[in-house]
């Protein structure tokens, strides 16, 4: 069945109407208890009156005023004129109740919602909580910023910009915070490795000296055709200048050879920037009930 059209005003609201409709009866007047008088089915030519307009107005607004009030999510207050049966509800004083067992002037007799808990229960006891789903200690996640406190009740505290690490062996228990959304690197943190240079610096040295070299030769002995000592036979010398001079320039070629061990620097890279340590994620509002 489809939804009907919204009332937005009771029949006959401004309408000449009975209202309330009387419960005692009257010739041709329509009544609660009977409604309509026989009079009103017969000829006017027997007698008959024809029904008034303002009984079918009266009634036709309370059935439509009733409509109005339900369409608009009216409680029905709690009356001691009325008989109620399982499973009907109620508001009095400011809460619903469930009946539990019947009970009305008629019915049993009058039980007042609050008075006798095996008649009338509190609807929000009757039925489960929502805040049974979440004892103290849980958590509620969501994309709306609305805080479980204004849907269930109860008392809670928004976790802010943390993430949940669940419990094990190694973080064994409920509470503990720690980590860090970034972080640098030390040197403990950097895998062992090695630095290496392409040579060991062999190499040689080659060329060639010069000098005059300038320098002189003295002759000592027997000499013919010249000066200086001269030793005959006996003991007999005889001294003369017999000298010989040249300059003497001559060069010198080498070759000098070495290990040529020696230290290469390697200079230094790096920032020591810190870098995100998060995975992938996606956000949403957290709230840990704690009351």
């Amino acid at each position: 069945m489809l939804q009907p059209d919204i009332m937005n005003v009771a029949f006959a609201s401004s309408g000449q109407k009975t209202y309330p409709i009387p419960s005692g009866t009257s010739f041709g007047n329509a009544s609660l208890t009977a409604g309509f008088p026989p009079e009103t089915s017969n000829p006017l030519l027997d007698g008959g009156v024809p029904p008034k307009r303002t009984d079918f107005n009266g009634i036709l607004y309370w059935l439509s005023a009733f409509a109005m009030f339900q369409q608009s999510g009216g409680k029905f207050t709690f009356s001691t004129e009325i008989n109620y049966d399982v499973p009907s509800i109620i508001y009095y004083d400011g809460d619903l109740w469930w009946c539990l067992r019947s009970n009305g002037p008629t019915n049993g007799g009058i039980v007042t919602p609050g008075t006798n808990a095996n008649y009338w229960q509190k609807f929000k006891e009757y039925i489960s909580s929502p805040l049974d789903a979440y004892p103290v200690g849980a958590y509620y996640i969501s994309s709306s910023p609305t805080s479980p406190a204004t849907l269930f009740g109860g008392t809670w505290v928004q976790v802010k910009d943390r993430m949940i690490l669940a419990v094990g062996d190694t973080y064994n228990s409920a509470g503990l915070t720690g980590g860090s959304a970034t972080t640098r690197l030390v040197v403990n943190n950097i895998p062992s490795h090695n630095h290496s240079c392409g040579t060991t610096g062999n190499h040689s040295h080659t060329g060639t000296t010069s000098w005059g070299g300038e320098h002189t030769h003295t002759v000592y002995g027997a000499h013919i055709g010249g000066t200086g000592w001269s030793r005959h036979a006996g003991s007999q010398y005889n001294y003369g200048n017999n000298t010989t001079s040249s300059s003497g320039g001559h060069n010198h070629s080498f070759t000098t050879s070495t290990n040529g061990n020696h230290n290469h620097t390697i200079g230094n890279t790096g920032s020591g920037t810190a870098f995100t340590t998060i995975s992938p994620y996606i956000t949403a509002y957290v709230w840990r009930r704690t009351a």
